[in-house]
């Protein structure tokens, strides 16, 4: 049995859900290996360590998903290049035409978050959310932030979306909001000690990291973390150079790199 459970990747599993699992599977309750290997994973996944996973070859296609951006106006194309036939798709459309929004893919979902749009008789920074399902190939609307955000910083941990910073007109945020696929909601979480337009966001062992952006005044070097277990952003070393509009993603160095 523990075999079999090792070759589950367990490490991409929330800390909640191992939890509970751990309280409440009977299965668990007879073989105390199984779950002394899982009580390991829960501890390493609550210190926030790196996850010690086999690298496997993906056997489904590995996709670049495009949406929307800016040519003269906002726009609602929606597109995906295909890395293995080397060439472009085009998908369906979103249904509100956005530049500055964020991305990010969750539980096998593409989600469209905030922007702006300022197509053809319209001038607005959006608080819409939506979603695509590339099985069904169509877009359906989740539940709307509750503050409109251009320039926002999405990022997802531990099975839940966060949107972190952005504007809406002359408003430059410092809130966070954070959605639950499974109950279409969005909450307030706690607020990063500035505010940040064009943020950059990752993460990286279960903490997110907020990089940059440019706060109404300034563009800026600092750098904040989220804890999600206590609700806290902590500062940590600035950057060399103050940005916005970074790029920022996290990835596993070749064991023994050190760039």
């Amino acid at each position: 049995m523990e075999h079999i459970l090792q070759a589950v990747r367990c490490q991409y599993l929330t800390p909640s859900f191992l939890k509970e699992q751990m309280s409440t599977c009977s299965v668990l309750k007879k073989v105390p290996a199984c779950r002394e290997y899982l009580a390991k994973i829960f501890k390493d996944l609550t210190l926030h360590k790196k996850p010690v996973v086999k690298e496997r070859r993906p056997n489904t296609p590995r996709i670049i998903y495009v949406a929307g951006g800016y040519f003269r106006h906002s726009i609602d194309v929606f597109e995906a290049f295909n890395i293995d036939d080397n060439c472009w798709i085009t998908l369906p459309r979103l249904t509100v035409p956005r530049s500055g929004l964020g991305a990010a893919f969750l539980k096998g979902m593409f989600y469209a978050v905030g922007g702006r749009n300022t197509s053809p008789g319209a001038s607005y920074d959006s608080d819409w959310v939506d979603v695509y399902n590339p099985v069904a190939e169509h877009w359906r609307p989740c539940s709307p932030m509750a503050t409109p955000r251009h320039r926002v910083g999405v990022a997802v941990m531990d099975g839940l979306l966060y949107a972190v910073g952005g504007s809406a007109g002359t408003e430059y945020h410092k809130t966070v909001e954070c959605y639950d696929p499974e109950k279409d909601a969005w909450t307030y979480v706690a607020s990063m000690g500035r505010a940040r337009l064009g943020v950059g966001v990752a993460v990286v062992n279960r903490l997110l990291y907020a990089v940059g952006g440019f706060d109404g005044a300034r563009r800026t070097s600092s750098v904040e973390c989220y804890h999600p277990e206590n609700n806290c952003w902590t500062e940590v070393a600035p950057m060399r150079y103050a940005r916005s509009g970074a790029g920022a993603y996290a990835t596993a160095l070749p064991s023994g790199s050190s760039t």
